[in-house]
Formats: structure tokens, sequence, C-alpha cells
């Protein structure tokens, strides 16, 4: 008579699914009702981590009615969960049980369900290759020959313990590094289009909302901001990185000669002489300047010829420079970033000492 190699224990199976959920539900709490920008990538791998209690629990019960239904249940539980985690709302941080179980079970269930078959299939597949099967003793094996099969259990749970915590730092490189390559490639297409950007954190204090869409003085890109979200502030990063190799391999973008550093629009204010602007909106040339866009009062207005006829817009708030095709280079707030100025009936007087 053959021994089975370990004894089926069918409520060890269902009280490990049981726990294993418990244990789920907080593990997910940090992503239910947050957006993917919000958290780091390793948190996002976790609700992932479902499939490894059926893994676990495999050994100790018989592919019986019960563990099917035990497996069903766990599926369709942690989908309730994930619903929360990944779901198409406008407002995740609103998102409510109900709403959790609507696409839960409707969205994630079939899928769960799915997954969490094919997982048992494969354990009991994994665990006959090993030699060690609940439900019968491995064909025409002696007894003896299967003593050592405790431990090649053992080293089964191991590795799925092992793989399960690995899988978030193992996830979180991969993102990350996927984010970085996608900047560089971001980089090197903009760069063929002549159309490079410099991406600022607007959390920086040097950092103004009037510089997104206006151009670096030093180097010619345009700015923007760089977006919330840990993935996308590495892709930011690896494309600011790239497109700094290529400028100091090719030189700044030809744009530069036309913008001005801080002491070059110092010495502009404090020496050349601005018109007053009349009705508004006002179109000299190209450029159409408004009231509002200036922050409202008095502006004044002046060329550049050494900047190739840029022109110089004055305002009490802002300080703006234009193309003569229209578009705006630099904005730069009062009193902000070393430079102020007022204004009197003659035009901007700038405050010395700033």
């Amino acid at each position: 008579m053959r021994r089975t190699v370990m004894a089926t224990n069918p409520a060890a199976s269902q009280g490990m699914l049981i726990v294993a959920f418990l244990v789920y539900v907080p593990l997910c709490a940090p992503v239910i009702g947050r957006r993917r920008t919000e958290l780091d990538p390793f948190y996002h791998a976790l609700p992932w981590l479902w499939i490894a209690p059926v893994l676990l629990s495999a050994p100790f019960g018989r592919l019986s009615r019960l563990r099917v239904l035990g497996l069903a249940a766990y599926a369709l539980a942690t989908a309730v969960v994930m619903g929360g985690c990944y779901g198409p709302y406008a407002r995740p941080r609103h998102v409510s049980i109900g709403m959790m179980l609507a696409f839960g079970l409707v969205f994630w269930g079939p899928i769960h369900l799915a997954a969490a078959a094919l997982t048992e299939a494969v354990s009991r597949c994994v665990l006959r290759w090993i030699r060690v099967f609940p439900d019968r003793p491995p064909d025409g094996r002696p007894d003896d020959a299967i003593q050592d099969s405790p431990s090649r259990l053992t080293r089964y749970f191991i590795a799925v313990i092992a793989i399960a915590l690995v899988f978030p730092f193992a996830f979180r490189a991969a993102a990350f590094g996927l984010a970085r390559r996608g900047g560089r490639e971001w980089a090197e297409s903009d760069w063929q289009d002549r159309t490079p950007l410099l991406f600022l954190d607007f959390f920086d204090p040097e950092v103004s909302v009037g510089d997104i869409g206006c151009y670096d003085p030093v180097t010619g890109l345009q700015i923007d901001f760089i977006s919330l979200g840990d993935l996308r502030r590495a892709s930011c990063k690896a494309y600011n990185e790239a497109i700094a190799a290529k400028i100091a391999e090719f030189g700044p973008m030809t744009i530069v000669r036309r913008l001005f550093t801080l002491a070059e629009l110092s010495t502009f204010l404090g020496s050349t002489e601005f018109a007053p602007v009349g009705e508004f909106p006002q179109r000299p040339g190209q450029v159409s300047i408004g009231r509002e866009e200036m922050g409202g009062g008095s502006l004044f207005v002046a060329t550049a010829p050494s900047k190739g006829d840029v022109l110089v817009v004055v305002g009490a708030r802002w300080l703006a420079t234009y193309h003569p095709d229209g578009r705006m280079l630099q904005r730069v707030t009062n009193e902000h970033k070393g430079i102020a100025w007022t204004l009197e009936e003659s035009g901007p007087v700038l405050v010395e000492g700033e």
C-alpha cells in the first residue's frame, strides 16, 4: 500500500485563503481610491499578490467541490478589492463600496476566476512534477523513493514566497526602467523634430508659473512642468538628461539669440525708453497684447533690435518678451528672480538692489 506524500487538509486550505484575504485588504488600502500617478509603482504591484495564496494553499486541498468553491469565493472577493484599486473613476478618491462591487464583479470577476483556475492548474502540475501531490502518490514510484518529498514541498513554499516578496520590487524597477527609456526615446524624437523641451519642477521656488511655455535663455529650450507622479518624474528627468547631452554636443537652440538673461533684462529696463500701450488689445506687428494677459493696469512696450526686434512688454506684475511672429518667448514676474521694477507715467523704472 502506497502512502500519499502529505495528508490533505481542506480546512487548512480554506483557512489560508481566508487569512490571505484579510491580509490582502489592508495591503491594497494605499492603492484604493488613488490615481496611478499618485503612488510609487511598488504599491501598484501589491494588488496582484492575490495569486500567491492560491499557489500556497494548493498542496493542502484536493481538487474537490469545496476547493473549487473556496477558490471562486476568494477570486471574487479579491476582484472587489481590485475594483477599488483599478477602475474607470473620474474621481478615484470618492470611490464607494457599491462602485467597487459593481466594477470589481463585472470586470475583474471573470478575470480573477480565470486566473485562479489557471493558477490552480499550474500549481498542481508543478506539484505533480516535483512528486509532491496531495491527491495520490506518483504512479510507479516506491514509497522509499518519495521520502524526500517534504523537503521538496518546503522548497516549493520558499520559492512561491520568495517570488511574492520580490515581485513588487522587481515590478518597481521594471516600471522605472521603462519610464526612463521612454523619456530618452521621447527626447530623441523631439530633438529630431527640433521641438525639444526643458522640464522644470513646479515646486521649485526658483520656478514661476509664468515660465511654462516660455524659453530657457541658456539653452533655448521651451519650458514645461514635470507632471505629478514618480514615473512621470523619472521619465522627464531622463528626457532632460538626454536633451542636455544633445545641447552639449550640438549647442543651444537657435532661438537663444532672441532671449534675455536676467542681467540683460535689467540693463534693458534701465536704459530703454518705453512707449505706453493705448487701446487694448494692441497688435504691434504680429504680437497681440491684452490688458488681462499682463495682469491689468498700464502697459509699456519697446523693441530690442539687438535681439532680432523682439518686443518687450512691461506691466505692473509681469514682463514678457515676444518673437516678431507672435510667440511669447519669456515672462518674468515682478520682484522675482532678482529683478523688480515700478511703473511710472514715463514707463517702467528698475528698482536697484533687488
